[in-house]
Parts: structure tokens; sequence; C-alpha cells
């Protein structure tokens, strides 16, 4: 957070200083705002707020915000494929290899499944249960498995 690496650099670095790294750091950072519930840089949180409140204020409401997280990712992206399985599509990597956000997707569009991770499209347990959910996602499953 900005306020641990202010404490780091205090005595080294005017508060200006600190402050500016800070902005060219915190660029991948994502919070979440509670008034819409989304995630955000601070970049694009200032750029929607900066009509209406003053940049202190814009930054005192980011500190506060919460820091986006993986359970919270998750959530999202089941949330997302629950909605429309094709959203698989557009999730992180890592979630296309997770067994409940793919099920979820499958269960809601078959095709979904050839977004899925490689190597859960070539497990043989997981493709059963993806086919007892929609028997449609077996022609997105390893050639070998069919």
């Amino acid at each position: 957070t900005y306020d641990e690496m202010a404490c780091v650099y205090k005595g080294w670095y005017k508060t200006r200083a600190i402050r500016a790294y800070w902005e060219q750091c915190k660029v991948a950072e994502l919070r979440v705002d509670p008034e819409d519930g989304m995630t955000y840089t601070y970049d694009e949180m200032a750029c929607f707020y900066k009509g209406w409140y003053k940049t202190n204020a814009i930054w005192a409401y980011w500190k506060q915000c919460t820091l986006w997280d993986e359970a919270a990712e998750k959530q999202y992206w089941l949330e997302a494929v629950h909605e429309d399985g094709m959203a698989l599509k557009y999730a992180p990597a890592d979630l296309k290899a997770d067994r409940e956000v793919v099920l979820e997707a499958i269960s809601v569009r078959s095709n979904a499944f050839r977004y899925a991770d490689a190597a859960l499209r070539r497990n043989r347990d997981f493709v059963r249960q993806a086919v007892s959910q929609n028997g449609d996602a077996l022609e997105y499953a390893a050639d070998s498995l069919k």
C-alpha cells in the first residue's frame, strides 16, 4: 500500500517524491469502488470522479477502497460466466484452469469449454464432469477423449 511504501522511504525522500513514485507503481493495483462494486486503477477512478471532487478527496477515497484480491476476482468471474458462459474467453489464464469457474461456464454454454485451459480439456475425469453438466461440451474436449 502507499502507507507502507511511505513508511519505508520516509526519512530518505520528501513526501512529494514518494507520492510521485507511488503514482508510477500503482497502475496495476486495483481497488473496489463501493459505489458500483467494480474494480478500478487509481487513474481510472480519478478520471471518473475528477469533475466532482478535488484530487486530495479522490486520493483519500481511493485509500479507503478495498484492495482487489484473488477471492474477489474468482467470485467476479463466477458471476460473469453464470450470466454468459462465453465470458470465460476473457478470464485470466489461472481461472480458465479453475474447475469451478469452467464448470459454471459450461453449465450455461457448452461451447465455453473451448476457452478452458488445455489441461482441463485433456483431463478425463474433468471432461466426464463437464459432459454430465452439458452433453454438448464433449465437442470441445481433447480429441483423444472423444
